[in-house]
């Protein structure tokens, strides 16, 4: 990998959570095999990865799936890190997940939900560097959960998804108190600028956002 300037590329510092041991050495030396990545590993609880990352800050925190069986000690591992490091990203690594926890996942924190037992090696490392550099990763189906937990406003969008400014500003808005009194009128503008994306995608992606009624519910 080589950037435009003729400059060494940027390490992205990642600290691996997995209380696996095993598990977690063989990702953590797949990893350090890129050459673009910094790594350290921890156990997954949350006063050890303060610990590391007081520390050491790192700029990505891989959590691995074992956690999800507590989803309750998963979400507060996911609100203490972000509570105390906002700028870090934190990727939820996962075998599976259902629309709860990819919503609760993403309120608490995270900004990358990535499939371990469906995806390739080198897509955890574009992950890596997509929430890097502020994206959110998230599959098509896990938007769309994304979406449909978002209060009605009388419009209903379609788009695709693969880490872009679009999915950025979903969960922006999503992650954003929704009792506050211009959230609904911040979803619709969003709505709108979706509906133009989608017009202007129609003939590379196939996906158009479509209005659907007039009926107007305000945000709970």
């Amino acid at each position: 990998m080589s950037s435009p300037s003729g400059l060494s590329p940027e390490v992205v510092s990642v600290l691996v959570a997995d209380s696996n041991q095993t598990q977690s050495q063989l990702l953590c030396g797949a990893l350090r095999r890129q050459g673009a990545f910094k790594v350290a590993s921890c156990q997954s609880e949350l006063s050890e990865c303060l610990s590391i990352l007081e520390a050491d800050p790192a700029d990505v925190l891989l959590l691995a799936d074992g956690i999800t069986e507590n989803r309750e000690r998963l979400y507060e591992l996911l609100r203490g890190v972000h509570s105390g490091y906002p700028n870090l990203a934190i990727v939820l690594l996962l075998d599976n997940y259902d629309r709860e926890l990819v919503v609760n996942s993403l309120r608490a924190g995270a900004r990358g939900l990535f499939c371990l037992a469906s995806m390739p090696f080198k897509s955890l490392c574009r992950c890596i560097t997509s929430v890097h550099q502020g994206q959110y990763w998230t599959n098509t189906e896990q938007m769309r959960y994304l979406i449909d937990a978002l209060p009605t406003s009388g419009r209903v969008v379609e788009i695709g998804c693969g880490g872009g400014v679009l999915s950025d500003q979903l969960v922006a808005l999503f992650v954003h108190d929704e009792h506050q009194p211009r959230w609904s009128k911040r979803r619709d503008l969003l709505l709108g600028a979706g509906k133009r994306r989608g017009g202007q995608q129609e003939q590379g992606e196939g996906e158009q956002a479509r209005p659907h009624g007039d009926s107007s519910a305000g945000a709970a």
